[in-house]
């Protein structure tokens, strides 16, 4: 019977270990499931690393009420900096949400933006406008 006790807090210990590794992850680790391309980790640009800068939304609300003149600095202030900034020739940046889903917020210039939010492969438009 001690044996048996004493292999339940065994499993215990090691199943509480594993919870709190998973929870040190931090949400990029937790949800890129993809290999980068090299154009996935490009720099985000000066003139968005705002120090005053909220920590980084991780719900889709907080991008919902952009709209045609909104910037990318708007989004900044508001939403925080992205995770990821991705492509080349335009900008692309990627928010990671809790449930691993994904904003992207496309703009040629930092001042037109184009906003998606994908989830399990199901693309949901939430402003273009370019």
């Amino acid at each position: 019977m001690c044996m048996r006790k004493l292999h339940a807090m065994v499993a215990v210990v090691v199943l509480s270990s594993c919870i709190q590794l998973l929870a040190q992850k931090s949400i990029i680790e937790r949800c890129e499931t993809t290999p980068t391309h090299p154009y996935d980790s490009q720099p985000i640009p000066e003139q968005l690393r705002i120090p005053d800068a909220p920590k980084t939304a991780r719900q889709v609300s907080c991008f919902t009420s952009f709209n045609k003149n909104s910037t990318m600095l708007d989004v900044v202030r508001k939403c925080g900096i992205p995770d990821r900034h991705m492509g080349s020739g335009v900008y692309i940046f990627g928010y990671y949400m809790t449930d691993c889903s994904t904003v992207s917020v496309g703009t040629p210039d930092l001042k037109r933006l184009g906003i998606k939010h994908v989830k399990q492969g199901k693309t949901t438009v939430l402003l273009s406008n370019w």
